[in-house]
């Protein structure tokens, strides 16, 4: 009942499990049911009642968990369909994170018409980034903006990691 796209995957971890005496596994797959329909599963089993050539029983559950798959899967499409605009347009974004000032970019890409500073880096590590003529005031309107929940919009220059600056909006 194994989705045959998924049996050698399935199998090998099985094999891998029984071979190292792993206690407990849990593994996401595919079955086909007596129907015919597809349905993505999540299992759990646990190893029990070993002798010298390794465990005699597995015991587990498997949950249907294709409405989360199905989800999975639009997320990722979606997600890959916002990063392709954004690629197109050469916008970006990222967001800070109000507890630990941490900026974080969701859809960085490698492409170069977007500095890449690696997907978490500080604020201060940011502001750093801003043309000295700009940091100012930059810094000075983004804090302001978050402590008052205002919007903030701003034209400044950012420096890429070769060296030079670029007006952003």
């Amino acid at each position: 009942f194994v989705h045959p796209d998924d049996r050698t995957r399935v199998e090998s971890v099985l094999a891998e499990c029984i071979r190292t005496r792993v206690q407990q596994r849990r593994e996401r797959f595919r079955i086909v049911r007596p129907n015919g329909s597809v349905r993505h599963v999540s299992s759990y089993v646990e190893f029990v009642d070993e002798d010298a050539d390794g465990p005699r029983k597995m015991v587990g559950f498997a949950i249907d968990i294709s409405d989360l798959a199905e989800y999975e899967e639009r997320l990722r499409d979606t997600d890959e369909r916002l990063r392709t605009a954004y690629e197109a347009a050469k916008v970006w974004t990222w967001r800070v994170d109000l507890d630990t000032w941490s900026i974080s970019r969701p859809l960085q890409t490698s492409d170069a018409s977007s500095p890449q500073y690696g997907a978490q880096q500080s604020f201060e590590d940011w502001v750093e980034k801003v043309h000295p003529e700009d940091r100012a005031r930059v810094e000075s309107a983004m804090r302001r903006c978050i402590a008052s929940g205002e919007l903030w919009e701003d034209e400044f220059r950012l420096r890429w990691p070769d060296g030079t600056y670029h007006w952003i909006y």
